[in-house]
């Protein structure tokens, strides 16, 4: 039943795009639904309005973030992040609901930086629909 629900025409886009061919590539490492657990400094996570007032005390407080990279990809260079995502938006749309989820790929890469001791390359989004790639800069 789940099967049906698979736009394959999207997925086969994705693997025929330049990023679906470097992970197809026999020298790229690639792990699917990759799960991690981090330790961030609490002074360290992007919340700007807190971030300013953060006491002594929470200067030294650890966040943990937990959770599961939808395709960590190690190519010579470094690592890419990839996240795939089942929004239904326009290509015209796609960059502002990029922005959405910018501090979820930005932690994903952080997180796999360090745990992997490797640099991050890249951070992509494929946007199902309409089957486009975006990268987060």
């Amino acid at each position: 039943a789940v099967a049906e629900h698979i736009d394959t025409k999207s997925v086969m886009k994705f693997f025929e795009s330049e990023l679906g061919r470097t992970v197809l590539d026999a020298n790229s490492t690639v792990w699917r639904e990759w799960p991690f657990t981090f330790a961030l400094p609490a002074c360290e996570f992007s919340n700007s309005s807190h971030e300013s007032r953060a006491t002594s005390d929470e200067r030294r407080d650890t966040i943990i973030i937990q959770g599961i990279i939808d395709m960590l990809v190690k190519i010579p260079d470094g690592l890419l992040v990839i996240d795939f995502k089942t929004d239904a938006v326009t290509a015209e749309e796609a960059p502002q609901r990029a922005e959405f989820y910018r501090q979820q790929l930005d932690l994903y890469a952080e997180a796999a930086a360090a745990i992997l001791n490797s640099q991050i390359l890249n951070k992509w989004l494929y946007f199902l629909t309409p089957a486009i790639e975006f990268e987060i800069k």
